[in-house]
This record gives structure tokens, C-alpha cells and sequence, in this order.
């Protein structure tokens, strides 16, 4: 029994020393440094920050439309007659020149017979104007001579006092005056004549067609002369005025107009306003979609900075000791590339470019331009 208990001991001693020793072993070996944690640095477009004036530039798209274009419509009825130069799309025709004729035969008749009957009644009366007026006779005795169912009716002499001029009334003269002057004025609507130099853009009749009242034949658009509906936002318009220049561009060409009119009307859907510019080029068409630069006024005192830098229109991100830190702003105008601001300390350097995924504190260094 007692051998047994020395060998427990003895075992248990030496168990301990083994674990004591490889303690103090493993305590004896030289530990390993920590790694190091690295510092996080990003890299990025930097400016200071320095106030000036600029001009705003103000863009937008427009459709061109001929500022000198017209419906055309005939007020008369009759057969479409065609001549050397038809009435067709893409057909230009001068100031005065006509550009479509109506057969007018028969109207041109019935206005022949009405002037004679108005001879007639004029010359069966001479005998009573020679014994009630005779003051009168010899100024109607001429106007009889020289009347001409031919031309356009001349002017009646003036009556010589009022019983004269009821006794022509109660003859019905002035009735058949009028009523053939009215007959001239219709008859000269048979040939529709081009109101401005221009090109027929749309054509609806043939040679031979029947033309009736009323019915729309065809659109002429005067050339040179443009407008162009640039609709924009309305917070934009404190920069604009009438007269403001605009430079149009289409496939890289530029042609510079001005503001000639400003819509009172704000479109409740996209908060724009529609500014008509006026511009002058024989290279525009009728219907192009255009690109247009306002050229407007000028902002006093402000910052300029790309406007892909804007945190939400409110912030901006700025380096402060090294590190990213964030700034509030004051938006004075957002353009197409730039935005311009206010309320940023001169000489503050401002990041001007997008970060994304990165936290305040980060470390910075100047990206290279």
C-alpha cells in the first residue's frame, strides 16, 4: 500500500515539473511583433476655393419653326388651273407672285353683266339729273363716258347736297356700287399670291382638282428667317431677358439668334417656360430640333465647381488637416457642367469629383490633373 502511494506521488511530481518547465519555455521564447494597421489613403481632384463672376450659359433643346409660315386656304370655289410653275412641295414662288389660280371665267362674267346694268341705270337717269341737278350733270355725264366694264369701278362723284344723294339712293345706285365692288374684292381671291418670298412646304391639290372654300390646299414658309420654342426652367429666368443672345447649334454648325419673346405661362407638369428665339439662316428647316446656349447674366461672387461634386445641392466635400470632411453650401445656379456656390471659406480646398464608398476622416492626397 504504501508503494503505491510513493509511485502516485512520485508521478504527480514529475507531471508538474514537466508542465512547470514547459512554461517557463514557452515564456523564455522571443514573442512576435503585432502587424501594423495600415492607414487607408485616397486619392482625388482637389481646388481651392476663390470667388468670381461668370456668365451663366443656360442650355436646352428647341424645334425650329419658320417665323413667316401660312396655312394656305382658298375663299372661293372653282377649278384649280395649273401654269408653268405648279403648286407642289418644295416649289418656291416671290412677293406677289401667284402661286395658284381658280378658274374665275364665270365669276368674271357675272361681274361684267352687273357693271352694265349699272351703266344702264346710270344713263337712264341723266335726263332726270339734268333737270333736278343740273349743277351736277356734267361730273356724271364724264363719269358715264368714261366707264369701263373692263377695269375695276371708279369712285361715284360725290353728290352736290342731300336731296341729290337720297334721290341716287331711292335709284338704287349705291346698292349696285357696293354690291360690284364687293364682286371685284371676291373676284381677285380666284389667284391665291405668295405674301412673302418663300417654298410651298405642303401641297394638297392637283391640276384640275375642285377647290372648295374653306378647305386648307396647302402651307407656304418664308425663308431665312427662324423661330425657335426653347422651353426653360423657370428659376432660370432671372438671367434671361428679351434680347438675351443665343447661340443654336445643329450638327456642330452655330448660328446666333436673340430673345424676342417670353411666355408668361409656367407648364404646371415640367415648371419650364417657353422663350422664343429669333435666328436667321438659310441652313435651318422647318421642324429641326435644335441645341441651344442662353447666354445669360452674370453671377456676382460665387464659386465654380463641377457639379458632379454636389452632395444632394447642400454639401461639398472638403479636405481639413488631410483629411475628408464635409462643407454646407449656398446653391446660387446649377448649369449643364458646373454649378456655382457661395458659403465656402476662401481658400479651402474643395474635392471636385464624385467619391463614392469612402468615410469622413479618410486620408487624402491630390489627385494629378
Amino acid at each position: 500500500m504504501k508503494k503505491n502511494q510513493v509511485v502516485l506521488i512520485t508521478s504527480l511530481v514529475v507531471i508538474i515539473a514537466g508542465v512547470i518547465t514547459a512554461k517557463m519555455m514557452i515564456d523564455s521564447k522571443p514573442k512576435p511583433n503585432p502587424p501594423k494597421k495600415l492607414e487607408t489613403v485616397r486619392y482625388a481632384k482637389m481646388d481651392e476655393v476663390k470667388y468670381d463672376d461668370y456668365q451663366v450659359n443656360i442650355n436646352a433643346t428647341g424645334n425650329v419653326r419658320a417665323q413667316n409660315k401660312i396655312d394656305i386656304y382658298s375663299e372661293v370655289q372653282g377649278i384649280y388651273v395649273p401654269s408653268n410653275k405648279p403648286f407642289r412641295e418644295g416649289i418656291s414662288f416671290e412677293k406677289g407672285e401667284v402661286m395658284i389660280s381658280i378658274d374665275k371665267r364665270e365669276a368674271e362674267l357675272t361681274l361684267k353683266t352687273q357693271k352694265s346694268e349699272l351703266m344702264n341705270s346710270i344713263a337712264s337717269l341723266m335726263a332726270d339729273i339734268k333737270v333736278d341737278f343740273p349743277q351736277s350733270f356734267d361730273k356724271w355725264n364724264s363719269y358715264l363716258s368714261s366707264f369701263d366694264i373692263e377695269s375695276n369701278l371708279k369712285e361715284f362723284p360725290k353728290p352736290s347736297n342731300d336731296k341729290e344723294k337720297y334721290f341716287l339712293t331711292i335709284r338704287k345706285l349705291y346698292s349696285q356700287y357696293y354690291n360690284i365692288k364687293n364682286q371685284e374684292i371676291r373676284l381677285s381671291k380666284f389667284d391665291i399670291v405668295a405674301p412673302f418670298n418663300g417654298k410651298v412646304t405642303m401641297s394638297s391639290i392637283e391640276p384640275g382638282t375642285l377647290v372648295r372654300p374653306n378647305a386648307k390646299i396647302g402651307e407656304f414658309s418664308g425663308f431665312g428667317l427662324y423661330e425657335v420654342d426653347f422651353s426653360i426652367r423657370a428659376e432660370d429666368l432671372k438671367y434671361i431677358k428679351i434680347g438675351t443672345s443665343v447661340n443654336v447649334v445643329h450638327d456642330e454648325n452655330k448660328y446666333v439668334g436673340s430673345v424676342i419673346r417670353i411666355s408668361d405661362r409656367i407648364d404646371p407638369t415640367t415648371q419650364s417656360v417657353n422663350v422664343f428665339v429669333q435666328v436667321n439662316s438659310s441652313d435651318l428647316k422647318d421642324g429641326m430640333y435644335v441645341n441651344g446656349e442662353v447666354v445669360g447674366n452674370k453671377i456676382n461672387n460665387v464659386y465654380r465647381l463641377p457639379r458632379e461634386a454636389l452632395i444632394d445641392n447642400r454639401e461639398v466635400y472638403i479636405m481639413e488637416e488631410g483629411k475628408l470632411a464635409k462643407a454646407d453650401i449656398e446653391l446660387v445656379y446649377v448649369g449643364k457642367n458646373y454649378a456655382y456656390v457661395r458659403g465656402i471659406e476662401v481658400g479651402k480646398t474643395v474635392i471636385v469629383e464624385s467619391l463614392a464608398n469612402i468615410k469622413l476622416g479618410t486620408k487624402l492626397q491630390r489627385k494629378d490633373s
